[in-house]
């Protein structure tokens, strides 16, 4: 092996030179030509002597390192060796940091840690990623494949357990789990009933555990008691009791987080705003401090540590809790905001928020996503109480809470107006990474992260496109109560209402 600078004769041009040494030995000068993560381009001349065969096997990992994805799958095709260097964990290892990870590409598959996925698994996920993202750029073209679950009956909600393929539908009675495989051109996707969970009562709703990928909470209603089930989900689709916490007449499950149930009773007249944490496990339940004139509970998520509550007119902040339930009062029965922001305009539901950057998979430090130029923020996305009919996205409020003091935790919120106009939007459910689905007056459209300039730096929100092809019609006759949920990662959207469920794969 030669050297990488450029040989005689092919300055200039950039055409490839041969020279001939004393010795007359014949050097072959072949240009590679590596794109950097960034988008910059490195252009390698590199001197090959008489045959690839001569060189050792490290010598060409290095090589296979810098060649472009495509390329390392051409040249598997060439010879055996070559295949199964190609094939090697060290490899996509190093393609998955830098094609995935650096270009913060949602992750496709279940949440597994990084040492545990072979070689095989990091080449499906690193292959995955790249297509959907190629499909994400040319979303004005964009085509999707539909797949109905065979339900006798609708569903009141299907969710999607991350890694895309296993999906759960909701019914009055039971929670059946489900296995979608992957659809391509030629035929339909497999669909595989796994197991049906009979409830004792009836269900009223279930949410999913967003950091953990196999646990699920289920409220039902008894004549008697009224009590939350969690549940988890094994690989083969079977289902675990948890653990189950009883809940009072006028209480509603929101939300789980690890070991805490969210309880919404801001519904009831006397106790408008009022939302709870339970520990599950313990029994113990600690009240939200509500903001003065916040409105009624709307969603939550988890934000630089913080929780963050999105009510009708304000947007509050918590500390996480912990199973110590460290309140803010004396009497250990609350736990009071540390910020809370009054919105421009009253907000309703569909609300969605992300933070725009993908979900990191269990490992070292190194798996962490590169270039941290952006500031880190908060994309807040809800519809207006009231529509005032006019101006770009007069439906739509946008809310970007960043923060301001990464020591002591603390955030600032600004609007950023949405150029986009809707009609009657039924839906709205973003990803991590910041790509989602929105449905407007039956048109299913997709909405992509965009990196804008403000005086404190460059940030990434959610913008929504009303220009592009929807991907799917709703038909209007089916455009009533809709549950939406969507794998970033997979590139898969469900989609509930009473005539039944349809799962919809971009790629």
């Amino acid at each position: 092996m030669g050297t990488v600078e450029q040989p005689a004769g092919a300055h200039g041009e950039g055409r490839l030179g041969r020279a001939t040494t004393s010795d007359e030995s014949r050097l072959d000068w072949t240009p590679i030509v590596y794109r950097q993560a960034g988008g910059c381009y490195t252009l390698y001349w590199l001197a090959m002597t008489f045959s690839i065969d001569t060189l050792i096997d490290d010598v060409l990992i290095e090589l296979i390192l810098i060649l472009p994805v495509n390329d390392v799958l051409n040249i598997r095709k060439t010879c055996k060796r070559l295949s199964f260097l190609t094939r090697i964990r060290t490899v996509w290892s190093t393609k998955f940091r830098i094609e995935v990870v650096q270009r913060k590409l949602p992750i496709p598959g279940n949440y597994l840690p990084f040492r545990d996925l072979p070689a095989t698994d990091l080449e499906w996920r690193t292959l995955r990623a790249l297509q959907l993202d190629n499909k994400w750029e040319r979303r004005s073209r964009q085509t999707a494949l539909c797949t109905f679950l065979p339900l006798s009956n609708g569903a009141q909600q299907v969710i999607l357990l991350p890694g895309g393929q296993d999906a759960l539908t909701i019914h009055s009675n039971c929670i059946t789990s489900w296995r979608v495989g992957l659809p391509s051109f030629s035929e339909n996707a497999s669909v595989e009933n796994l197991h049906t969970w009979i409830s004792p009562s009836t269900i009223a709703r279930a949410v999913r555990d967003n950091e953990r990928a196999d646990c699920v909470a289920v409220e039902m209603n008894d004549e008697m008691q009224r009590m939350i089930a969690v549940l988890s989900v094994n690989t083969n689709g079977t289902f675990t009791i948890l653990g189950t916490s009883p809940i009072s007449q006028t209480e509603q499950l929101v939300g789980i987080l690890d070991d805490f149930i969210l309880l919404d009773d801001s519904r009831t007249s006397e106790h408008e705003g009022k939302v709870s944490i339970k520990h599950w496990k313990l029994n113990m339940e600690i009240l939200l401090e509500t903001p003065p004139e916040g409105g009624n509970y709307l969603t939550h998520t988890v934000f630089q540590h913080r929780l963050v509550v999105l009510w009708e007119r304000v947007i509050a902040i918590y500390p996480m809790p912990s199973a110590t339930f460290p309140s803010t009062d004396p009497q250990g029965s609350r736990l009071d905001f540390a910020q809370a922001f009054y919105l421009h305009h009253s907000v309703q539901l569909p609300a969605s928020m992300t933070s725009c950057r993908p979900h990191s998979l269990p490992g070292p430090s190194y798996l962490e996503h590169g270039n941290e130029e952006d500031l880190s923020c908060l994309s807040v996305i809800s519809a207006k109480a009231v529509v005032n009919n006019w101006g770009p996205g007069h439906n739509f409020e946008r809310s970007i809470l960043h923060p301001i003091d990464n020591t002591n935790k603390r955030f600032a919120l600004s609007t950023v107006p949405m150029a986009v106009d809707t009609e009657e939007c039924s839906g709205v459910c973003l990803g991590p990474s910041g790509r989602g689905v929105w449905n407007d007056s039956g048109n299913l459209s997709l909405c992509t992260p965009r990196t804008i300039i403000t005086r404190l730096g460059k940030m990434r929100i959610v913008d929504f496109d009303d220009h592009c092809r929807p991907l799917c019609r709703i038909p209007a006759k089916d455009t009533g109560p809709m549950c939406l949920d969507f794998d970033d990662g997979m590139g898969r959207i469900a989609v509930a209402h009473a005539k039944g469920v349809k799962i919809i794969d971009l790629i």
